[in-house]
Order: C-alpha cells, then structure tokens, then sequence
C-alpha cells in the first residue's frame, strides 16, 4: 500500500523513525497526501508543532485558521516535499485520533518525491478540489474563536505548569493568537 510523509527537507532516499511526542521514534505516514503536505511546513517552529486540522463528522478533512490568513502566512511561498513509500498495513500502527495516519517503527526506502513549489498554491489547488474544506478565519464565528483561545490557554497553563511549555510553541501563540496568549498571561 501507497503512503504519504510530508517534509521540508529535500533529496531524502530513506524515511527513518525519529523521537516526536509520542514517546518513542516513530516514521509518521498517512494515506492522504494533503494531510501529508500539511507537515511540509511547521508554523511553530520544531520541536513545537502546530498543525490544525481535523475530520469533520463525515470524514472531510478540515484545516482550520485560528488567526487571520494563516494558511498563507504559513505555507506561501513554502517548498515542501511529499515523499511515497510502500508498506503492509500490518507493518504499521495506528494513530490515535487520526484515522489516516500510520507509524513505523522501522526506516522505510523513498518511493517517489513530488516536489511542490510552493505550499500554498498546492493547497489552495486541492482545495479547489474538494480534497480538503480551508475552514477560513473570516467565516468562524465569536463563540467558536472564544472556546479556541480558551482551550489554548489552557493548553499553555497545562504546559506551563509542568515545565514543559516549549518556548517556540509560546512565542508562536503570543504573535498569532494573542487572544489566547492574553488570557494565558492573565492566568499566570
């Protein structure tokens, strides 16, 4: 079977499995190659990470924009690499909360590269078709921006709290979402 891994590091022959927050190395692969282009670009900088999309009930991918134009401001201009390899289901293990995402605890020889130019028109073309739902800043409403901010917040006391808040991750917040990082500085 056919899948995915998203990079911005250029000429890779081999995938290999490295430590991430999931407690051990893994090699993160997907059957989906826009979920894939996602992780060619990482807004919050490594080893924070920031990608915000999810599944809607019926199984659309989603990406959602928490600040104004952050799609382009993330992926404009952007080259990624969307590498190909091939593994048995049965090699690989599931990840929790992404329903099409795989681990493998093994490296795994490069396929195919697709490089793409720029992120950004690359996404905005799967957009067009109907690949994924670019769920826009300007169309959420108040009361859904509020619950974001409040749950980043809280993400950030959580963090905070037990010495782990990644400095990138909070500097990413406090110049996108200053909504969530005023009601996490008025906590602490």
């Amino acid at each position: 079977m056919v899948f995915y891994h998203g990079s911005g590091i250029p000429n890779l022959t081999a995938l290999v499995p490295h430590l991430a927050d999931h407690g051990a190395a893994y090699l993160y692969l997907t059957d989906n190659p826009v979920v894939a282009a996602f992780y060619t670009v990482n807004a919050a900088g490594r080893p924070a990470y920031w990608f915000p999309y999810g599944f809607d009930r019926d199984g659309t991918l989603h990406y959602q924009e928490y600040y104004p134009d952050a799609l382009r401001k993330v992926y404009e201009g952007e080259r990624g690499y969307l590498y190909t390899v091939e593994a048995e289901e049965t090699e690989l293990l599931p990840l929790k909360n992404i329903p099409c995402a795989r681990l493998s605890e093994k490296p795994l020889p490069v396929k195919h590269c697709t490089v793409i130019a720029d992120c950004y028109r690359w996404l905005l073309d799967k957009e067009k078709e109907g690949a994924f739902r670019l769920a826009r800043f300007a169309d959420q409403s108040p009361r859904f921006l509020e619950r974001v901010y409040r749950d980043i917040a809280d993400e950030l006391t959580e963090k905070s709290g037990k010495g782990t808040l990644i400095p990138q991750y909070a500097r990413f917040i406090r110049d996108n979402i200053p909504q969530a990082w005023k009601r996490f500085v008025g906590k602490a």
